[in-house]
C-alpha cells in the first residue's frame, strides 16, 4: 500500500462503518512480531460480526 498511488485504507472511513472496537479486534488478532498485516474489510466485518455475536450471547451464558 502506498499513500501515493492511493490504495490505503483510512481508519478512520473504517471506524465509521465498522467501529473501532472492530478494528482494534481485527488488528490484534492477525498481528504477529516480523509479520505483515494484510488488512480487508471482509475480515473487519467479520470480526464485527462474531463480537456483536459473542456480546449478545453473554447474558445466556451468564445465567448457566
Amino acid at each position: 500500500m502506498s499513500k501515493n498511488e492511493g490504495n490505503v485504507i483510512d481508519p478512520l472511513d473504517i471506524i465509521a462503518k465498522y467501529g473501532c472496537d472492530a478494528l482494534r479486534f481485527t488488528l490484534a488478532h492477525m498481528s504477529t512480531p516480523g509479520r505483515d498485516i494484510k488488512l480487508a474489510t471482509s475480515r473487519i466485518e467479520g470480526n464485527r460480526n462474531f463480537a456483536n455475536q459473542a456480546v449478545e450471547r453473554r447474558p445466556v451464558l451468564r445465567d448457566e
